[in-house]
């Protein structure tokens, strides 16, 4: 079982596909940033980039968003709640700006 939701940009109040794991965390462990506020998230979070379209959540492809959290992409099973591949990269400095762009 896992809990899906929709969670708030920190920026603007979009509202982000997520998934939980397990219900492992609660969602409040979580923050997230919508496609058009990635630069505003710090050193830490995993941004997530659609390789295709998600036609069940209606995002483009190259749709992307940050999250910084526990267990958050590769290190587990908390991510975007979408149906297609993403790929991620963790932002390690701030100066990481190439996929933040």
């Amino acid at each position: 079982m896992c809990n899906c939701y929709g969670h708030k940009c920190e920026e603007c109040g979009d509202t982000i596909p997520m998934h939980i794991g397990d219900f492992k965390f609660p969602p409040e462990a979580f923050k997230c940033w919508c496609h058009r506020h990635v630069k505003s998230a710090p050193v830490g979070a995993i941004v997530f980039r659609l390789s295709r379209r998600d036609m069940g959540e209606d995002l483009p492809k190259g749709w992307k968003c940050a999250i910084l959290g526990p267990e958050v992409g590769p290190y587990g099973d908390n991510s975007p709640n979408v149906g297609v591949p993403c790929s991620w990269e963790e932002i390690k400095a701030k100066r990481d700006r190439g996929l933040l762009g």
